[in-house]
This record gives structure tokens, sequence and C-alpha cells, in this order.
């Protein structure tokens, strides 16, 4: 009997030893997770306190790892957070989200210097117009602002993403562009100027081939 109380007791001892390594383990991941969203939200421990109901001592332990909060008052946190529980309980999660937002942020900064970009040229194509109204045809100008625009964005995708998607289909639409201006501006001295279209069969190919090499 006594020596299988002792096998019992062992088989406790050892499974108390994996628990306890477990919530250390989860006490971790939670308390880092709850400093980078604080640190996100750009709070002190002192003012989350005050935000949440809660004394900054109690903040302080759970951000330690000391101890894990219940399961309402993570709820609480994750509302407030605008997360779920179980982003809280998942290792470097607040790490990947901050990671996420920041090249999302990057992303619409990129974005709008391109479209600011694309706000000058248009300046410019009206202001050419409004300065040659009086001349037959200016309205042209407005034709060749397309291919203008295309080549910007060319320029600006190339300087952000190099050789990628972006690039290559701004490319296209400069290279389609182009040739539609041609067209237009000269088609009344010719009625075979829409053979200039078939010059952008093959440039299309090439950007194409261009942009599936490594």
């Amino acid at each position: 009997m006594n020596e299988y109380s002792g096998k019992i007791l062992k088989i406790l001892v050892k499974y108390n030893k994996v628990f306890s390594s477990i919530m250390a383990e989860l006490n971790e991941i939670v308390a880092t997770n709850l400093i980078e969203l604080r640190k996100r939200k750009h709070l002190t421990q002192v003012e989350l306190a005050e935000q949440i109901g809660y004394s900054d001592k109690s903040i302080s332990k759970w951000e330690l790892g000391k101890s894990i909060p219940s399961v309402d008052i993570l709820k609480q946190f994750a509302d407030f957070y605008g997360v779920t529980v179980d982003f809280l309980i998942t290792e470097n999660a607040a790490k990947k989200k901050i990671s996420v937002d920041k090249s999302m942020q990057h992303l619409g900064h990129k974005i709008t210097f391109i479209l600011l970009g694309v706000c000058v040229v248009w300046l410019i194509v009206i202001a050419i117009f409004v300065a040659n109204m009086s001349v037959e045809g200016s309205w042209v100008v407005f034709v060749w602002g397309a291919p203008a625009t295309a080549l910007l964005v060319s320029m600006f995708s190339y300087f952000y993403w190099k050789r990628r998607l972006p690039f290559w289909i701004s490319s296209s639409a400069f290279a389609w562009a182009i040739i539609t201006a041609f067209f237009v501006t000269y088609i009344p001295q010719g009625d075979y100027l829409w053979y200039l279209y078939l010059i952008g069969i093959p440039v299309q190919a090439g950007i194409i081939l261009l942009a599936l090499l490594k």
C-alpha cells in the first residue's frame, strides 16, 4: 500500500512540475503581450490602472508574470485593447500585431506620397491647358497626362518596391498610355496610326518576360 501511494505521489509531483512550468510560460506570454499592448497605447501602468479600474500594483504584478489575470479580467483587457482573449495568451501576438500595423502604416505613407505626386502631375497638366486655352487642340494635354502619371507611378513603385508587381503594372500602363497619347494626338494625320498599338504587343511581352526573371 505504501509502495502504491509512493508511486501516486511521484506521479502527482511530476505532473505538478509540468503544470507549474506550463503556467509559468503562460504567465510570461500574457505578461509580454500586456506590456506590448500598453506601450502601443502610450500608457503608463498608473494610467492604465485608472482606465480599467485596477491598482497599478496589480498591473505591475501581471506584467512581471508573477500571476495571471482571471478570465474575466483577461476579457476586460481584450476589450480594452481591441483584441481577443486568445490573442493575449498567444506567444508574441502583440509584437506581431505591432509589426503588421507598422507595415500597414508604412504602406499608407508610400501610397500617400504616390497620390501627392499624381496630384502635382495633374496640376501641371491643368496649368498648361489653362495657359493655352486659346490654342486649338490644347485639350490634348490631358491625354498626355495619362502616360506622365503612369511614368511617375512606375518610378515611385520601383523606388519603394523594386521589381515587384506594382512596378510592372505601372510600366505596362505607361507603355499603353503613351501609345494612346500618340494615337490621339496625331490621328488626323493618317488613317493607319492604329498600327501603333501593334508596337505595344512586343513591348508588353517584354515587360512580362522581364517580370518573370528572378
